[in-house]
Parts: structure tokens; sequence; C-alpha cells
């Protein structure tokens, strides 16, 4: 199910990250709302009052002041019809396993392959973004 609105929550702490999804976001949707958090204290007081919902929430777990894994139940309590998608580059195998059970719609591993890159973003906005309604 896609909530209303054509918005993208980017949960990331490193800019040349950001970036790189954001060109890659408007070059595909060049109208959809990008915005962001950077950090585990940002998240929390953003989750108190998260209106309007975004249409998705793309969320790095390695952040400079926590691993924000933790959060992720929260987010699900908060945006129950969001899409919650985790994009991190941990090596632990056992990572996407634990983000899923936790809430996460889907696991992606960040990859420097900027072609690669592309594709998994692609595919989330035709996904969860731009796709009808269910």
């Amino acid at each position: 199910m896609k909530p209303p609105g054509n918005s993208v929550l980017v949960v990331e702490d490193f800019d040349p990250d950001f970036e790189l999804v954001c060109r890659r976001l408007r070059a595909v949707a060049p109208t959809l709302q990008v915005s962001r958090l950077h950090d585990l204290d940002e998240i929390a007081r953003w989750l108190d009052h998260p209106e309007p919902p975004p249409s998705l929430v793309l969320l790095d777990l390695s952040l400079r002041d926590g691993d924000a894994s933790r959060l992720l139940a929260d987010f699900r309590r908060a945006l129950q019809k969001v899409p919650l998608v985790v994009w991190s580059a941990s090596p632990d195998p056992d990572v996407p396993r634990r983000c899923l059970a936790s809430g996460a719609d889907r696991f992606i591993r960040k990859v420097a392959d900027g072609n690669a890159v592309a594709k998994q973003l692609d595919f989330l906005i035709a996904r969860w973004v731009l796709a009808p309604a269910d």
C-alpha cells in the first residue's frame, strides 16, 4: 500500500551518499520532495510528529551518533503504511534479517557502483513512490 504524497525521507549523515540519492531521485522523479535527517536525535524528534508522512523512508543504519537500527520499530509504529527501506553498508550478514524482523520492508546493501545504486533507487521509486496505490 502506498501512502499519499510525493516525498522521500532520507536518513543519512554522509553528504556524498545523500547527494547521490538526491541526484538519482530527482532524475527519475523531478517533483519529488526530499527531506533529510542526520542523526538519532533528529530522528527521535521527527518521530514525535511525523506529519505529513513521506511516501518512502530510506534509512542508513550507521549514523555518526549511533546505530539507527534500534529505531526501526519506532519508525514502523509511527509510519505503519509507509515503506521503510534500510540502505546500509554493514558487512554483518545478519543485519538484513534483523532489519526485516524489526519492521523494514526491504534491505538494500550500499555499493560503490553508481550504476547499481541507480538501479536500486529506480526500483524503490517505481515500486513505492510512483506506483499507483494498491
